[in-house]
């Protein structure tokens, strides 16, 4: 469905003479600012910004954004937004995501995004997240911001009281991801330097492998930094300690010998996954060229 706005007047407080709002959290996954960022780089010519709905869930005080979808709109005297049915396609997938607001490009908020702010509000429960995607790189990083709204209220003279416009909390807002995505970000990290369009992505065994690698370098740094508070060449830090407590103690005693050889067998049993994959992936295509006759010449 397309949604149009008609003009209003209403006030925008400046965010800077606020402190952050210590009610709700934000978590964005990258997949999120990725999704963004290929949105802007796909918009139409003379396009100032583009805009998306933000799918994600509501844990306590904490707002979790996983996925986005854009959303096409014109900004003139008036905003058209269309959502069309892309919230429902989503829903299939994920049916435990909702709406928990939107995202924009530009750190800007004018009166269009007020009245945008004001769609996604009549489509939640919640107040709806504003999350700002600095696209412009203006201070050489890509900024990111969140806000909630709230609206101004005045008593005129027959005491009834009236929105006079709406305030842009900022929020406290972190990049967060999955184990899976951290393993994405590291190989696109690793890529960067690479001038090729094309990387191929590491198998089972190379993969295996890095990770073993990163494994050694953070011990090795978090061993230096006991071995200099032992020494006191460092000032120990009590949170410091207590996460390297509740890493040693995740670890089920057991001796050198012993640990080897379950890793051994977890190594081959990766080995063995991938041995069946390749094997499966070989028959399937060969029954299809069976089936559709097209066995080469």
């Amino acid at each position: 469905t397309s949604q149009h706005f008609n003009p209003i007047q209403q006030g925008i407080m400046s965010d800077s003479i606020f402190r952050l709002s210590e009610s709700r959290t934000v978590k964005v996954h990258p997949v999120v600012l990725l999704s963004v960022l290929d949105h802007f780089t796909r918009r139409k010519e003379n396009q100032r910004r583009v805009i998306g709905a933000l799918l994600g869930v509501v844990t306590d005080d904490v707002v979790e954004i996983r996925n986005s979808f854009p959303v096409p709109h014109t900004e003139d005297k008036e905003v058209a937004v269309d959502m069309q049915n892309l919230f429902e396609l989503h829903k299939k997938v994920n049916p435990n995501e909702v709406y928990v607001g939107w995202y924009s490009t530009g750190l800007t908020i004018n009166q269009q995004s007020v009245m945008i702010h004001n769609y996604f509000d009549r489509q939640m429960d919640s107040s709806p997240i504003h999350l700002c995607v600095d696209t412009d790189l203006s201070d050489g990083n890509m900024d990111i911001r969140a806000f909630e709204s709230s609206p101004l209220g005045a008593v005129d003279g027959s005491s009834m009281e009236r929105s006079i416009g709406f305030h842009f909390k900022p929020l406290p807002v972190a990049v967060s991801t999955f184990q899976s995505g951290a393993l994405g970000l590291a190989e696109l990290s690793r890529s960067k330097s690479d001038d090729s369009a094309l990387r191929k992505l590491n198998g089972e065994t190379s993969g295996t492998k890095f990770a073993i690698q990163e494994l050694q370098k953070r011990l090795a740094v978090a061993q230096q930094y006991v071995d200099d508070v032992l020494a006191g060449k460092v000032v120990p830090d009590k949170k410091t300690g207590r996460m390297l407590m509740d890493v040693v103690s995740s670890i089920p005693p057991m001796s050198t010998v012993e640990g080897g050889k379950r890793f051994n067998n977890t190594l081959q049993d990766i080995l063995m996954i991938g041995y069946l994959s390749n094997l499966t992936r070989a028959q399937l295509a060969l029954s299809e060229r069976l089936q559709f006759g097209v066995l080469p010449q």
